[in-house]
């Protein structure tokens, strides 16, 4: 479950006190609401007393604030009908008490993974700020499809909403950086099974979002994401040691070059004995269809909407029935363009 209301309001207002302040309402909090991403910062300059900057570009093309449509993607959502794992976790364990499988699973090593992932918008302007409420889901599931004499079963589900206040902060630059966004979230992440199987935690996530000025070849993201876990009963606590595993922050580096888009994600829990994981993603173009000659059809029309996506995960928490489990993984098929 949630955390109570008052431990939202408490985490908002260590975010205001926080050295990136958003900018007020009244003097810009139409600023948020410009599409074009030189408008929006010549907004900023204007409500701020500041001459249009020339030094610092406007944030990359295709990388911007969520808007105040209905939905809008949230993180990449894909489909990959090859996932590969060197080890597979025939017997999930965790410290809690009746966690831990007694009799080892029968699993293929080679399995399909997907991931859906949306947000939308609540509401706009908290506590008179430039910024938005937002409710976000994401699920990603693990799907033995070629386990035929095993009735081809979804190995593990992973449920994560999460409710968001992002904030527009100002626009410092720093080496070439720029501040885009500061963003406070309520995050329960699950796998909704019974135990021993059942895993969960509730965080509280900071993510600071930076973008880099355009080079020739595109530009940069960074999302530097540390986070706290709420403390849970240890009578319903499903994994004391969690953190350990999963660590206590994560920090997010993308490349957008061209129509390539490359992420590399490092994960660790910042203390001598903890443990941590890293993935890697890169979606690629995909040759033109065999069949769009004519170039009917939605993706004959939009080419860029579907590309190939390799994804590479190494050490521990790749899943949360897994999060103390170390493995290598490797898939291979498609994903979404932003939407």
């Amino acid at each position: 479950m949630f955390p109570r209301l008052n431990l939202l309001r408490c985490c908002f207002a260590l975010l205001l006190l926080g050295a990136l302040a958003p900018l007020h309402a009244t003097e810009a909090g139409h600023c948020l609401q410009l599409d074009d991403p030189g408008e929006r910062l010549a907004c900023y300059d204007q409500a701020h007393g500041r001459q249009p900057s020339t030094a610092v570009e406007a944030a990359p093309e295709g990388v911007h604030l969520p808007g105040h449509s209905s939905f809008h993607p949230y993180k990449t959502m894909y489909a990959l009908p090859v996932w590969h794992r060197s080890a597979p976790n025939l017997q999930p364990s965790s410290p809690a008490a009746g966690h831990t499988v007694s009799t080892p699973l029968v699993e293929d090593r080679t399995e399909s993974k997907f991931q859906l992932s949306f947000q939308s918008e609540l509401a706009q302007d908290l506590f008179k700020l430039d910024s938005s409420l937002r409710f976000a889901y994401t699920q990603t599931s693990r799907w033995q499809v070629y386990a035929a004499g095993q009735s081809r079963p979804f190995r593990e589900n992973n449920y994560e909403p999460e409710l968001l206040a992002v904030f527009a902060t100002r626009p410092y630059s720093w080496g070439g950086w720029q501040s885009r966004s500061l963003t406070l979230a309520l995050n329960h992440q699950s796998n909704g099974r019974a135990d021993p199987y059942s895993r969960s935690w509730n965080r509280a996530i900071l993510d600071w979002e930076l973008v880099s000025k355009p080079d020739a070849a595109g530009h940069w993201q960074l999302n530097l994401r540390p986070w706290w876990r709420i403390p849970e009963n240890s009578l319903n606590d499903d994994n004391p040691d969690i953190s350990r595993y999963l660590g206590r922050g994560e920090a997010i580096l993308t490349r957008q070059a061209g129509r390539h888009r490359l992420s590399l994600l490092l994960r660790h829990g910042f203390r001598s004995n903890d443990r941590g994981g890293a993935q890697f993603d890169w979606a690629f173009p995909l040759p033109k269809l065999p069949w769009c000659r004519d170039g009917e059809g939605f993706l004959c029309k939009h080419p860029d909407t579907l590309r190939g996506h390799l994804q590479i995960f190494t050490g521990y928490g790749e899943s949360l029935i897994d999060y103390n489990h170390k493995a290598n993984y490797l898939g291979l098929g498609v994903s979404l363009a932003e939407w």
